[in-house]
């Protein structure tokens, strides 16, 4: 299975702890519920926003991934281009920093591929089809902040 972007089901809502996660990630919200996230149920992994995203400021999401709390920021950017199809866009998310138990410092290429999936899955505001490609790129210099605690989710 692969990440969906969906409306969480009602069946789901317990195992989004929004309070934690705000916490977590240090995001003040004027709720801390969800209504959508992106999920791949295989995995046991889920995306949602928190805040931020807008012009250069960036974005910060929250990924839980076996009940552990990972966070990131990513700063998005849109290309126009043309091609024999037509006008073309590309969505380019640039992660530099994700912060992740220190549990699971020895996972950082598969945390990676996570946050490569989830937000190709993602989209464009939860919009998938908006968008022709979607390129995740890893700052070259990507910072690593460790936590002692997991996180944990539920």
């Amino acid at each position: 299975m692969t990440f969906v972007t969906e409306r969480i089901p009602d069946s789901d809502l317990h195992r989004i702890d929004g309070e934690a996660l705000l916490k977590r990630c240090s995001i003040r919200r004027m709720s801390d519920k969800f209504v959508e996230w992106t999920i791949d149920r295989e995995r046991n992994a889920y995306l949602v926003p928190l805040g931020g995203g807008l012009g250069e400021i960036p974005g910060v999401f929250g990924l839980v991934w076996n009940d552990a709390i990972i966070s990131f920021q990513a700063v998005r950017e849109l290309k126009l281009g043309m091609d024999k199809s037509g006008k073309k866009i590309v969505l380019i998310w640039n992660i530099p920093t994700i912060v992740l138990p220190k549990s699971l410092h020895t996972q950082k290429d598969a945390i990676k591929q996570l946050i490569i999936d989830a937000l190709d899955a993602y989209g464009l505001l939860s919009d998938r089809k908006g968008v022709d490609s979607v390129v995740i790129n890893f700052a070259p210099e990507c910072r690593y902040v460790f936590l002692e605690n997991s996180g944990i989710a539920s």
